[in-house]
């Protein structure tokens, strides 16, 4: 059909072309990491770090003495001396001069490719602190799973690792937890699936397997609610934050929970979820919580070095790399408890 002076409306297309908008519109979005919590980070001049904790108690030898008996000497101490070795992480990308010439009249091509490695390696320190596990993977550094898992299952004594049965999570455990973790809690570690349960429990009253459909604001006492700076809605466990992170998530039953021999693996036949409670702490300065060490002395304060090239042999083109090296450090078990196996269920309220 004619458009007026043309033959056809695709005839007049010709004369005109889209409008972009610069820059990436982010999809791929991981809210509430735990690097941007805080978790305390420090440099670190060595490839490993090694610290002592206490294993024996000098109280044990405190005796009681008889006015005219003879003293004895007693020597007892021993400590459990704990190394982590700082792992490598890196990404790299190759910027066509061409590209970057021609086609860099609307997007600053080099800009974009800057911020997107920024963001990568941002997101896997975030997941490593987690998931890593340098047990089964020589490559990774021990995460959070790892941590937990070298504790005994409650069921053993331990404490400070609850097996959630793949059920609900439950709100006893929960406060045993809570009262095991010796040193407090900073946060809890929820993925939104579980946060999401136990809000409804508090806000509608919507209840578990074994106390029927609905329960009571007495059942929940440990829960409250809360607004941050922002006004929106915070949940509290006891007084402490609870956190929802995009960063946990579904995970394979069974696996990495302290008697498997295997690492917490991402969820493939059976879903389930694991909470955390989190003390942080600098090692470094003799507080025995949960921190991240990074190294090599380029760093200048970041996470991770950037190195530019100008030039690449062989290639018409410049490179740029990012370079992380880096591990996490629990400075006593009683920084870091876990509640693995837990369902995207209602949540159990007692047992």
């Amino acid at each position: 059909m004619a458009i007026n002076h043309w033959n056809s409306l695709a005839e007049a297309e010709k004369l005109t072309q889209s409008f972009l908008i610069p820059g990436v519109i982010e999809e791929n979005i991981y809210r509430n990491p735990i690097l941007g919590m805080n978790m305390p980070v420090a440099w670190t001049p060595g490839k490993t770090i090694l610290y002592n904790r206490e294993l024996s108690e000098s109280k044990d030898d405190v005796a009681v003495v008889d006015i005219g008996s003879q003293l004895s000497w007693s020597s007892s101490v021993t400590y459990q001396q704990k190394e982590v070795t700082l792992k490598r992480r890196y990404i790299q990308r190759i910027l066509d001069t061409f590209i970057k010439d021609v086609y860099g009249t609307i997007n600053d091509y080099e800009a974009v490719i800057m911020a997107e490695c920024q963001k990568a390696m941002f997101v896997d320190l975030n997941e490593q602190i987690i998931y890593g596990d340098l047990t089964y993977n020589s490559g990774e550094f021990d995460g959070m799973h790892a941590w937990a898992a070298e504790e005994s299952l409650v069921s053993s004594g331990s404490g400070l690792n609850y097996d959630g049965e793949d059920k609900g999570l439950n709100l006893k455990k929960l406060r045993n937890l809570d009262t095991t973790m010796k040193l407090g809690v900073d946060v809890y570690l929820f993925p939104f699936q579980v946060a999401d349960r136990l809000a409804a429990a508090y806000i509608d009253g919507l209840g578990g397997e074994v106390t029927g459909v609905f329960t009571s604001r007495g059942q929940l006492s440990y829960v409250s609610m809360g607004v941050n700076e922002l006004g929106k809605r915070v949940m509290f466990w006891n007084g402490v934050p609870i956190v929802p992170t995009d960063y946990l998530v579904a995970e394979e039953s069974g696996t990495g929970t302290g008697s498997s021999s295997n690492a917490r693996a991402l969820y493939s036949t059976d879903s389930t979820f694991s909470i955390f409670a989190i003390r942080f702490g600098n090692v470094y300065q003799g507080n025995p919580g949960f921190m991240y060490g990074f190294g090599s002395t380029e760093m200048s304060g970041q996470l991770y070095k950037t190195v530019l090239f100008d030039e690449l042999e062989d290639f018409d083109a410049s490179g740029i790399r990012l370079v992380s090296y880096g591990a996490t450090i629990l400075g006593s078990k009683y920084g870091l408890g876990r509640m693995f196996d837990v369902d995207d269920d209602d949540v159990i309220v007692s047992t």
